[in-house]
């Protein structure tokens, strides 16, 4: 006979008022009912608006379409007919695959959708298993039917909080915690197969080139329904999405090599197609400040006025505006103007083995080196100290003397020239390693020319040159000036025009040179001398159109020089930085693709008495300038200073404050004024409509409203601005994934657990020191029930949050619609409708970070709530959707990394697996199944650190890095010293937009730390 079931010893059924205030978020039955119908009506809403807005706004909501430098366009979509209108976005969503969208999109933006597609793996059939094993095995239950589940007895008793302490029943969610395990581990691991197999095309892609320039469309071929089921059927199965990427590959690999084979065929042996030489080195030509250099910018005229700029080239001009060596479609560098595909601003032209003219990443040719730590001591230097000594001839890519001298004089003539009066070496510790190689200037250029020579004696036959770093902030923020005054004459230009025109209709082409009111004789002829003189107001008008347009005139010609004199101050502050390198980092070029892959993983001193760390250079894209600035004394003492804001960001209670404002009418409002100390009569005893809409305010809409602004707005900027000020992440890629690990700490110590614990730990703090066993009863009362919270949040942004993307994918640009349809804001020159057209990043940690709390909710609750699990999977499945058009027609990267942020989401998918199986056995512990518990914790996470290192090695290992030996047919180079060179300095700011070099575009971040 089955014993009655014991009470929960947690909470008790009636609370106080105190621990109502601070109480863990727990949301009804009722109220997630209610989300149900709320959020089908406000995302059935979203997608009308959708539908109704995005053929009048398509030049916002089809961003990347008029984007002119994409290497493949996305296909137009049809808006024709109520039918088109309303589904014909889901075409290319639905018939466009993913190697289509990773030419028009990137791999970036592959891996993203990705990971949705991983959620939609993951929870599928574990949402399927689940609820059929749990759900009638938890309704046998009957611990839930009593008070303290009143609220949310209806849903508690679908999960484990409804099976008696102690039963057989809990060894099946501890079996089914194994099954979820292997399943998600299975998953994870045909993800980073796939993922491994487009990394590597990623590294060994070339694109054509040569020939006219063209854009391509993808996804313009007839397709039926077979592509419609592929699509569907990857997005379920990942053994399918394995094996339809694995035939991609060699689909592509095969014609890579049919097009060589052509080439060659076409070639017949012939030297014709011998390596096409690149233009002469832009560092020389333009950034050296040779006075004769001649601006290649030309006349560009708009009414008349010449906005031709010896110091900065306009970033909006148009592509037929820009000078060819400039152009994305005619320059042969990654030297381009404006704004433009991050993949174009590092290509490199070469030649293929076959003869082939093509584009290679200039990044695979190029190493990275920082300062690592100080010089050696004087005991070391002793022993390090350089003697007189005659290279040997044998080196790293050369295995004779003789052919190492014929090759170093070759590769020695497109090498960067170091200073005259450095280039003799010096064996003084000091004047080597002056601050440990980190002095600007003098001691900057001896480091750079030892290891220039260190490089030249290892490499001869392939080292190209050392590009210096330089601190280029003050030319950046004269150019940010520059561009707002220039803004400000080019819309004096438009109002002179306007002026001008009215006063030509009023017969005066007067203007700063004329006298005010006096008509033009042309028209005095034209009116026989008689009307305009008799008539005293006409004759008024044209006086004031004419005082109107000297006005403009004269606002135009004070503006001008201003821009002209800001001009003046930037080549004076970019020839000032040119002059003082940093010695905190290098970038060392290489014409040889393996000498690069070599060099990159050399861990010996490449100089006795400088201590670098190496590693592959980053893309010019992809560079995080400031970071390469700080020497190794600035990183470490910043990493540490940073951590306290970290920590007090991580902890605040913004979900204890938002839980506070819900509850504050239970809490002061509770009882009388006698039995609670919280009692407020002025806020409980109003009855009137102003008073009902302030309790309505403080607990509907202002906690969503400051939970919002907190995702949205604060915890990005304090993120960015936190890992940006630890000035150690070399890349923006690598401090996008720095984002996305605070993310992701914030996520489970502060959402998740905050939301389980709330300020019922603080609470009971004193039952839990005398009675510490009450903790473990706590946490396994309060994980079960705080999943009606993450239920409904789940839920929202399944129904409604995700479809709202739609119609507000990015705040600004959707506010300026919004704005300019009041006459705000509207654009005036060609700079505004540039700056309009142009697309915005998306986020990528802020957005892994919010499905990686998807997945924690979903995860840790699979064997606890299965009902958490249908939501997870339909968040998945309609974020996806919505995400996967975004990528294609929205969101332009700002770099590109060959989705290297994969790698770390593997390692967060296995801690929060880790989490799973933490929590299972907490809550099986709680219910007394401690035999069960005990298993599951030990035998889980032991499986979990093997599994993590087994694939690491088997899969991660090889998709980091091209193999040696692939390289050896990658094409020789001469990269153009220029692409590494920050568009500030270059000449005339080529390549500067008021976006560059910042981890999200348009967001309003800073391109600095603080």
């Amino acid at each position: 006979m089955a014993s009655p079931a014991p009470q929960p010893p947690a909470l008790s059924p009636s609370p106080t008022p105190e621990e109502a205030l601070f109480a863990a978020e727990v949301v009804t039955s009722e109220e997630v009912i209610t989300s149900v119908f709320v959020s089908l009506v406000t995302g059935f809403i979203f997608l009308a608006l959708w539908v109704f807005f995005r053929k009048p706004l398509r030049g916002i909501y089809e961003k990347r379409v008029q984007l002119p430098d994409l290497r493949a366009r996305p296909p137009p979509l049809r808006r024709s007919g109520l039918l088109q209108r309303c589904v014909g976005f889901l075409t290319p969503v639905f018939l466009l695959s993913d190697g289509e969208l990773v030419q028009t999109a990137g791999l970036d933006a592959l891996v993203l959708t990705r990971f949705l597609v991983l959620g939609v793996h993951i929870f599928v059939p574990v949402a399927a298993l689940s609820c059929a094993v749990l759900i009638p095995l938890c309704m046998t239950g009957t611990v839930v039917d009593n008070a303290q589940y009143a609220s949310t007895e209806s849903i508690m008793r679908y999960t484990l909080s409804n099976i008696q302490p102690g039963s057989s029943k809990l060894w099946a969610s501890f079996a089914l915690s194994y099954v979820v395990l292997a399943w998600v581990g299975y998953c994870l691991y045909q993800h980073y197969k796939s993922f491994a197999l487009f990394r590597l095309l990623h590294l060994h892609a070339t694109h054509p080139a040569g020939g006219v320039p063209r854009m391509a469309v993808v996804g313009m071929e007839p397709r039926g329904w077979a592509a419609v089921r592929d699509v569907l059927l990857k997005l379920f199965s990942p053994l399918y999405m394995l094996h339809c990427d694995t035939a991609y590959a060699k689909q592509v690999l095969e014609q890579l090599n049919a097009a060589e084979a052509a080439a060659a065929d076409a070639a017949g042996g012939s030297t014709d197609n011998a390596e096409a030489e690149p233009d002469e080195p832009l560092l020389g030509k333009y950034a050296s400040g040779a006075s004769g250099a001649e601006s290649p910018l030309g006349k560009l005229t708009a009414e008349g006025k010449d906005f031709g700029s010896s110091a900065v080239l306009p970033w909006w001009l148009g592509p037929e505006q820009v000078p060819a060596e400039h152009s994305a479609a005619r320059g042969r560098t990654g030297v381009i103007a404006g704004k433009t595909c991050p993949t174009l601003r590092k290509r490199v032209l070469a030649t293929s083995a076959a003869g082939r003219p093509v584009w290679v990443s200039a990044e695979s040719y190029a190493v990275l080196l920082t300062t690592a730590g100080p010089p050696p001591s004087r005991s070391l230097w002793a022993l390090l100290r350089p003697t007189s000594w005659e290279p040997s001839g044998i080196s790293v890519d050369t295995g004779g003397k003789a052919a190492a001298a014929g090759e170093a004089e070759q590769a020695g003539q497109g090498a960067l020239q170091v200073h005259p009066a450095l280039q003799h070496g010096s064996s003084s510790r000091m004047q080597l390693v002056v601050a440990g190689g980190e002095l600007a200037g003098i001691g900057a250029e001896e480091a750079a020319a030892q290891l220039e020579q260190a490089l030249k004696d290892l490499w001869p036959n392939s080292f190209a040159g050392l590009v210096r770093v330089y601190n280029h902030k003050a030319v950046d923020c004269l150019l940010v000036h520059h561009d707002e005054e220039a803004t400000k004459r080019d819309r004096l230009v438009a109002a002179v025009a306007a002026a001008r025109a009215q006063a030509k209709a009023q017969g005066c082409e007067g203007g700063a040179d004329s006298k005010a009111g006096e008509p033009d004789a042309g028209r005095a002829a034209a009116e026989g001398g008689k009307k305009w003189w008799h008539c005293r107001a006409w004759r008024r008008t044209a006086a004031a159109a004419a005082a109107r347009l000297a006005a403009a005139e004269a606002r135009l010609a004070a503006q001008e020089q201003k821009v002209v004199q800001l001009e003046a101050e930037i080549e004076g502050a970019r020839q000032a930085a040119l002059k003082q390198p940093l010695g905190s980092a290098f970038i060392a070029l290489f014409s040889d693709q393996t000498a690069a892959a070599t060099a990159a993983l050399v861990q010996a001193s490449l100089v006795p008495a400088l201590n670098f760390d190496v590693r592959p250079c980053p893309g010019p894209d992809d560079l995080n300038w400031a970071a390469l600035w700080a020497t190794w004394r600035h990183k470490l003492a910043r990493r540490y200073a940073v951590m306290p804001f970290l920590v007090v960001v991580m902890i605040f209670p913004i979900g204890v404050l938002t839980g506070v404002l819900t509850n504050l009418s239970a809490a002061v409002c509770g009882g009388t004024p006698e039995t609670n100390s919280l009692y407020w009569p002025w806020y409980c005893d109003q009855t009137s409509f102003g008073a009902r809409l302030l309790k309505g305010l403080l607990q509907g809409i202002l906690p969503s409203l400051i939970s919002m602004l907190w995702d949205t707005y604060v915890l990005p900027m304090a993120f960015f601005f936190s890992a940006q000020s630890e000035v150690r992440h070399l890349a923006l890629s690598d401090l996008d994934r720095r984002i996305l690990v605070l993310f992701y700490c914030f996520n489970v110590s502060n959402t998740f657990l905050g939301s389980v614990l709330g300020g019922a730990v603080f609470q009971q703090i004193g039952s839990m020191v005398q009675e510490p066993g009450h903790w473990l009863a706590q946490l396994g009362t309060s994980l079960p029930t705080a999943s009606t919270y993450f239920l409904n949040y789940i839920i929202i942004h399944t129904l409604s949050t995700n479809f709202f993307r739609f119609i507000w994918p990015h705040e600004g640009t959707v506010l300026f619609v919004i704005f300019r349809a009041f006459g705000l804001f509207r654009p005036k020159c060609e700079r505004d409708h540039c700056m309009i057209r142009t697309a915005p990043s998306y986020r990528g940690a802020r957005h892994f970070g919010s499905f990686a709390l998807i997945f924690i909710m979903g995860l840790t609750y699979a064997v606890i709530n299965p009902l958490v699990l249908p939501a997870a999977a339909g968040f998945f499945v309609t974020a996806w959707i919505t995400w996967r058009y975004c990528a294609l027609y929205f969101y332009e990267r700002s770099y590109e990394s060959g989705g290297r942020i994969f790698e770390l989401l593997f390692t967060l998918m296995v801690w929060t697996m880790s989490l799973f199986s933490f929590f299972t056995s907490l809550v099986l512990a709680s219910k007394k199944s401690y035999t069960a518990a005990l298993i599951a914790l030990f035998t889980q996470q032991i499986g979990l650190l093997l599994y993590h290192k087994k694939v690491t090695l088997s899969v991660g290992h090889y998709a980091k890095v091209l193999p040696l030996h692939s390289t050896l047919g990658a094409p020789r180079v001469s990269v153009d010293p220029a692409t590494f060179l920050p568009p500030p300095l270059r000449k005339q700011a080529v390549g500067w937009y008021p976006e560059w070099g910042k981890v999200w575009e348009k967001y309003g971040i800073s391109r600095y730390s603080l």
